[in-house]
């Protein structure tokens, strides 16, 4: 009874886990996207953002490519390229801005594989070398996820708040944020940890329910 319901239970948690991939394939798009200049797609998924403390309807969008200031009087977009050359801030931001694109795009990439790989899993849950191949691509994009936050939302943030800092009385200085294409992109690792232990897990006590049901069904009936 208990092999039977581990047998079950393998094909139920795969089928999670490809869900789970699945979604952080779609975040680790959404966060490549963010390289972008485009001021609505900046403003729409930006991986940081600035509000004004009075000025509700004031805000900085920064993507991984360039920084989008909607304010009522005046704004734009500025890419950090055009100004690398002026500001210290613009030329990491379009240095480290590009890494993590770049990060994200192969996060999204392995992901793919693992969600591909979970799928499979559903119908062949005694592949128990499968399970650890797809463990280890779940593990690979969970790190690479990793590098990019580590890479846009370390030093790059620093240096963003840091030319946005003062101590000047009559001026508002922005209150910094984690927009929607940074926190994704921390969903979608997690995601992908969780989908990296479970079939860790799943490959070393679940896959050998399946054969041995199938060994038992398949045992000749001696009973009189």
């Amino acid at each position: 009874m208990a092999t039977a319901c581990k047998d079950c239970l393998v094909p139920f948690t795969s089928g999670i886990y490809t869900g789970l991939s699945g979604l952080s394939t779609l975040f680790f798009m959404i966060g490549a996207i963010g390289y972008t200049a485009t001021k609505d797609t900046i403003s729409d998924i930006p991986w940081i953002y600035g509000t004004f403390d009075g000025f509700p309807d004031d805000k900085s969008y920064f993507s991984l490519r360039a920084e989008y200031d909607d304010f009522q009087t005046n704004g734009g977009v500025f890419k950090y390229a055009t100004y690398a050359d002026y500001y210290d801030w613009c030329e990491k931001c379009e240095s480290d801005g590009h890494s993590a694109y770049v990060m994200c795009i192969i996060a999204c990439l392995t992901s793919l594989v693992s969600t591909i790989l979970c799928a499979l899993l559903i119908k062949k849950a005694d592949f128990s070398f499968a399970h650890f191949v797809a463990a280890a691509i779940s593990g690979v994009a969970c790190f690479i996820a990793g590098i990019a936050l580590i890479v846009f939302m370390g030093v790059c943030q620093s240096k963003i708040k840091k030319f946005y800092s003062g101590d000047e009385a009559n001026v508002v200085y922005p209150e910094f944020h984690w927009g929607a294409g940074s926190i994704l992109v921390a969903a979608g690792m997690c995601f992908m940890f969780i989908v990296s232990v479970g079939m860790i897990i799943s490959g070393k006590y679940g896959g050998a329910a399946a054969p041995a049901l199938a060994d038992r069904q398949n045992e000749p009936n001696t009973a009189i």
